[in-house]
């Protein structure tokens, strides 16, 4: 019997680490961060004018203080992931944001701290630092 004794504390520790792993899990199922099963993907991105009718442009004003970012997500799961606008003369970041995408068209409104000047932005996302699909638009 006293041999059974000795192992107890390694068995209590791996049931506490068992169920801290489990809870961690279920956690991110729950909250949509972990999907085992994701199916969806971005097939389109780009920027709208309007934020109910999906109709892409190419070119959107200079001084525009807000932009309407859409897409359309094909398969059956949410899509977690970053939402970057870039100024490409320097690559510089503009604006981010974490999404969380429904399957069907999106539109994701922008409010940009500073009105957008002239020349070559790019919209992207990104899942788990990879990116995913990237859409290129001029502000003239």
């Amino acid at each position: 019997m006293q041999t059974n004794r000795r192992y107890l504390p390694f068995a209590i520790a791996g049931l506490a680490i068992l169920t801290i792993f489990l809870t961690v899990v279920a956690g991110a199922y729950i909250t949509g961060n972990w999907i085992p099963t994701q199916d969806s993907v971005i097939s389109e991105l780009g920027i709208c004018l309007q934020d109910d009718v999906y109709k892409q442009t190419p070119t959107v004003p200079v001084g525009t203080a807000s932009l309407q970012v859409c897409g359309m997500v094909n398969g059956t799961t949410n899509l977690v992931g970053v939402l970057y606008l870039y100024h490409d003369r320097n690559r510089k970041m503009v604006e981010s944001r974490v999404l969380t995408l429904s399957p069907g068209a999106f539109f994701v409104t922008l409010a940009l701290p500073v009105s957008l000047e002239e020349g070559s932005y790019s919209v992207s996302f990104s899942r788990e630092k990879i990116t995913r699909i990237e859409s290129v638009f001029t502000v003239q």
